[in-house]
């Protein structure tokens, strides 16, 4: 059977006077089957170049190196190991600034590979009490919640912040390192995670409160809640 491809790239780009926002989307596959393939960001914006790595991903004056993913075995456990970061990528040809990030997790059904629906999301919903994200070492420290609680990790309302802007060429801490599932999956189907990722360069600050709700900068230039 094929692997799914996974692909992140860039589906928003927003350049004004006043703001530079990136939007990209990282995909995090998982449960019944790990299908994780190289990660793929290709895309361009101002200041502001940000990538969803996963696993031991890690971007080179903007090329992708050492993108390779373990995979494991789910048939016990229903949990997957998947560590993943946000990179501010610069390069020699398109320098970046420091740059604030907030991310989105996206749960969904899609059919697998072979299917008469492949490719396509499932209809039917991931249950919220059936899934637990396993959050990195120390991370509330290093990121801020806005939205539901992260007790209720399939609304589509909670974002996590990065409170320190990424320096170029740099990477957050890992947000999340392992997604379990309990609940039942499709037939034909696994669970995939998309990770959705947005930067604003810490250049503009009044920018951040205009463009995200719930959060501002603080005096010593790190990301807070309002």
């Amino acid at each position: 059977m094929k692997k799914l491809s996974k692909k992140a790239r860039i589906i928003t780009a927003a350049a004004g006077s006043a703001l530079v926002l990136i939007c990209v989307i990282g995909v995090t596959l998982a449960l019944l089957k790990t299908k994780s393939d190289q990660a793929v960001n290709d895309f361009q914006g101002a200041t502001v170049n940000i990538g969803v790595l996963e696993g031991n991903d890690v971007y080179e004056n903007g090329d992708n190196i050492n993108g390779e993913f373990k995979r494991i075995d789910t048939s016990k456990d229903k949990t997957v190991a998947k560590v993943v970061r946000i990179q501010n990528i610069d390069s020699k040809d398109f320098p970046t600034s420091d740059t604030f990030v907030r991310v989105r997790l996206v749960p969904i059904f899609r059919y697998d590979d072979g299917t008469s629906y492949e490719g396509q999301v499932c209809p039917q919903s991931v249950e919220p009490d059936k899934l637990k994200y396993t959050y990195g070492e120390g991370w509330a420290d290093k990121w801020i919640v806005t939205g539901t609680s992260v007790t209720s990790p399939t609304d589509f309302d909670t974002y996590y912040y990065y409170k320190s802007a990424i320096a170029p060429g740099t990477a957050t801490d890992p947000l999340i390192t392992a997604v379990t599932y309990t609940g039942d999956v499709p037939k034909d189907a696994h669970l995939e995670i998309q990770v959705l990722a947005e930067g604003i360069s810490s250049k503009q600050r009044d920018s951040v409160i205009s463009a995200w709700t719930g959060v501002r900068v603080d005096e010593e230039g790190l990301l807070i809640n309002e």
